[in-house]
């Protein structure tokens, strides 16, 4: 992130310009890899790799959202964290069912608890702001 001469952080023009956009790029593109590369099941490419494309979709969806409509950023924030979780348990489902390799799940965990900790922050810091609102 850029800085202002008296050290304050700017704020980054667009969402995909942000740290959480970027990482969710990257899940996509870690999922379009598994489903066209891996060992995934032709029988479950259509029905675990279509619902893994959606939610990693829909993830950036839900960063541009809120990101974008400050009004309803909690409620984008909330369905970015349930597709996170839809994701993260088909990311280990198919590691248990070694469709996968340790090296490829290890890596998305990495870039999932990146996006799961900015989510965390960024809804932290927005209830934070909606209690300084409702004090003054």
């Amino acid at each position: 992130m850029k800085q202002t001469s008296d050290g304050k952080t700017l704020r980054p023009i667009t969402a995909s310009q942000t740290r959480i956009y970027i990482a969710a790029v990257s899940v996509m593109e870690w999922v379009i890899e598994v489903i066209c590369d891996s060992g995934l099941p032709k029988t479950f490419r259509h029905t675990i790799g279509s619902t893994m494309l959606a939610k990693a979709l829909g993830m950036l969806d839900d960063i541009q959202s809120a990101y974008i409509i400050r009004e309803e950023k909690r409620k984008h924030l909330s369905k970015l964290l349930a597709d996170y979780n839809v994701l993260v348990t088909l990311i280990r489902l198919c590691g248990r069912r070694k469709w996968i390799s340790v090296k490829k799940e290890a890596r998305a965990v990495e870039l999932m608890d990146d996006i799961n900790r900015q989510a965390l922050a960024w809804r932290k810091s927005d209830e934070k702001n909606m209690e300084n609102d409702e004090n003054v």
